[in-house]
This record gives structure tokens, C-alpha cells and sequence, in this order.
């Protein structure tokens, strides 16, 4: 997603030094992992489009047009209960895309490991199937996931990326800080014990 997180991320990187000062694990592991975990979470607090917004945004008069449209690009003339046909199958489409800024996380999340429902299985055609990780490794110590959904507002005949979406927005910066902050008090629980361990081997 093209969003700049630049206080967020500066705490992110520093959670994960302290997790590497206090484990063993390689550097590039412990990226990888926080990377999927933001994944997970970002998907998770992204809210789903309600259903009530996606028949408001596919008026009556638009709708068939969009179908008219459709069909007169397929077959050239078409009947009315053709029309009917197509407009059922736009509205059908559109419903099940409810959650697609969401199933945008999911290539992400299977690339870097994780299983979530649906995240294999999703068509090649969708634009959330175009997410992507790519892992940090050998030298390169950073990674990267992206979010490529693209929704389309049909009364503004207009297509917005990820990155230009609010709530979208919102979800990752939240996934990031949640992420930075359980990376932050695991480390710390890390070194208490370290100490409480060091204090009694020493007498």
C-alpha cells in the first residue's frame, strides 16, 4: 500500500531490535514473522463493506445501465429479461466483494507462511489476488507486503487503489503499532527473565 507510516514504523523497527537482542532466532526470521503478523492483523481489522452501501452505490437506473452496457458489448441487442438476468449477476458480484479490501492481506499472509480461510483459493482474476510479500533475506534485512486491491465506485466512474482508502489505511497503521507494541512487551518480558535468571545464578 502506498501510505507513509513513518512514526509508526520507527517504533515497528525498534520492537524488533529488542526482540533480537534478546533471542536467538535470526534477524531476517523475526522480520518475516512481523510481517505476517501485521498481515493477519491488518486483514483482521479491516471492516467489510456493508451490503446496505453496495446496493446505495448501484442505484436502479445505474445499475442498468452498467448491465445494458455489458450486454450490448457481448451480444449486441438483448431482451428485457436478458437485462434483468445481467443486472442479478452485477449485483451478485458486487455483494460478493464485500471483502475484498480485506482478502487483499491474503496473498501476503500465505506468502510469508500463514493459512487463512480463502487465502488459497482465491480467483487470479481479482485485483485482491495481485497482493504480494516479499521476504527479507541473506543481507537484505527487509521486507515488504502489499495490499493491491482496487474497488470501483460506479456513480463516480472511478477506481481507487488501497492506498487511497481510508479505513484501509486505518487497518494497517493499527496492525502495525498492535504488532510493534506485542513485540515491545515480549522482548521485555524476555529481559526480566534474563535478569531474574542472571540474579540467582550469581549467588
Amino acid at each position: 500500500m502506498s501510505v507513509t507510516l513513518k512514526s509508526d514504523m520507527k517504533k515497528f523497527h525498534a520492537s524488533l531490535k529488542a526482540v533480537k537482542a534478546t533471542s536467538r532466532k535470526s534477524f531476517t526470521s523475526i522480520i518475516n514473522k512481523a510481517l505476517k503478523d501485521v498481515a493477519f492483523r491488518a486483514a483482521q481489522f479491516t471492516p467489510k463493506t456493508k451490503s446496505s452501501a453496495v446496493r446505495a452505490g448501484l442505484r436502479p437506473k445505474l445499475l442498468s445501465r452498467i448491465a445494458a452496457k455489458a450486454l450490448t458489448a457481448k451480444q449486441g441487442k438483448f431482451k428485457k429479461s436478458e437485462l434483468a438476468a445481467e443486472k442479478k449477476k452485477i449485483m451478485a458480484r458486487r455483494l460478493k466483494g464485500i471483502g475484498g479490501v480485506r482478502a487483499g492481506w491474503f496473498p501476503a499472509i500465505v506468502a510469508l507462511g500463514g493459512k487463512i480461510r480463502g487465502g488459497e483459493k482465491m480467483k487470479s482474476t481479482g485485483s485482491a489476488s495481485k497482493g504480494f510479500a516479499k521476504k527479507a533475506g541473506g543481507l537484505r534485512l527487509f521486507g515488504k507486503i502489499r495490499n493491491a486491491v482496487v474497488t470501483t465506485q460506479f456513480a463516480k466512474k472511478t477506481n481507487t487503489g488501497a492506498g487511497n482508502i481510508p479505513f484501509a489505511i486505518s487497518a494497517l497503521r493499527e496492525a502495525v503499532n498492535f504488532v510493534a507494541n506485542d513485540r515491545a512487551a515480549h522482548a521485555e518480558r524476555k529481559r526480566e527473565v534474563g535478569n531474574v535468571l542472571k540474579k540467582h545464578s550469581d549467588k
